[in-house]
């Protein structure tokens, strides 16, 4: 079976064109122009729509984590669940809180402060 070839387009000036390189840029420019951003403003619609995460939830949310909140989340998880990408489990985290809870809390408070 014989492939289709596009014999003929029309570019932006109602200009029928039919050699390879000007068919290639007549379509070029259409999907340029079809998947470029357009400059519509959003704010009348986004006014609309009210916010669901509260200004006092929001600052709970990017407030830096304390000991306690760190303790309460590692003490709610399952002993046995999988391993962090340290290699250890909720377990061992939960077993020595005592011991290093201070260094835990520290690592986890970096942790989160440079974004790894």
């Amino acid at each position: 079976q014989r492939a289709k070839k596009i014999e003929k387009l029309v570019n932006e000036e109602n200009i029928e064109v039919n050699t390879q390189p000007e068919i290639c840029e007549v379509a070029k420019n259409y999907f340029d122009q079809l998947f470029r951003a357009n400059n519509t403003n959003h704010d009348p619609v986004l006014s609309l729509i009210t916010p669901r995460v509260t200004q006092e939830d929001n600052d709970r949310l990017v407030a830096p984590i304390t000991r306690e909140e760190l303790k309460h989340a590692l003490f709610q998880m399952h002993p046995d669940k999988a391993p962090g990408p340290d290699g250890f489990n909720p377990a061992f985290y939960q077993h020595f809180w005592e011991l290093y809870g201070n260094d835990i809390y520290e690592a986890a408070k970096e942790w989160l402060e440079r974004g790894i």
